[in-house]
C-alpha cells in the first residue's frame, strides 16, 4: 500500500478503533481499511506537494482527518463528514514542525508547532492559545508524536 515516495499516515479513518493504512503523496491520499479490508479512499486530493500530512480527529468524532500544514497554514477536512474545517488557518511559520495531537484532553486534535524548543499550541474548540513561548528542547531537537 503505497511505494517508495509516498508518507505513511496511519490513523483510525473509519472510526472502528483500529489504524488503518494510509498514505500521502503530492496532496493525495489513500487509505485502506485494514479491519474490514475496504479502499476507504483513492487517490483523494487535499494538499499539494510541497504540504506535510498532520492527520488527526480535529472535529472529535473518533474519526481521523485529512490535515495538512505548509509555512504556517493549516488545511483541514472531515472525511466522514464532508465538510472544510479549517482552510488557510495560520499557526506557525516556515521554519516551524507541525506536531497536532490532543493537548486539551477534549478528544479533538489541536494545532501545535514546535521549533528550537519553543512550543505553540491553538486549541481549535476553544479558540485558545494553550501554551506559548514554552521552551522543552532545544537547537536541532526534533519532536516525537
Amino acid at each position: 500500500w503505497g511505494g517508495a515516495d509516498f508518507i505513511p499516515v496511519p490513523g483510525d479513518y473509519d472510526g472502528d478503533g483500529k489504524s488503518d493504512l494510509a498514505v500521502y503523496r503530492d496532496g493525495y491520499w489513500s487509505i485502506y481499511s485494514i479491519a474490514n479490508g475496504v479502499i476507504l479512499l483513492d487517490d483523494g486530493a487535499w494538499g499539494g506537494a510541497d504540504f506535510i500530512p498532520v492527520p488527526g480527529d480535529y472535529d472529535g468524532d473518533g474519526k481521523s482527518d485529512l490535515a495538512v500544514y505548509r509555512d504556517g497554514y493549516w488545511s483541514i477536512y472531515s472525511i466522514a463528514n464532508g465538510v472544510i474545517l479549517l482552510d488557510g488557518g495560520v499557526w506557525g511559520g516556515a521554519d516551524f514542525i507541525p506536531v497536532p495531537g490532543d493537548y486539551d484532553g477534549d478528544g479533538k486534535s489541536d494545532l501545535a508547532v514546535y521549533r528550537d524548543g519553543y512550543w505553540s499550541i491553538y486549541s481549535i474548540a476553544n479558540g485558545i492559545i494553550l501554551h506559548d513561548a514554552g521552551v522543552w528542547g532545544g537547537f536541532g531537537w526534533v519532536p516525537v508524536q
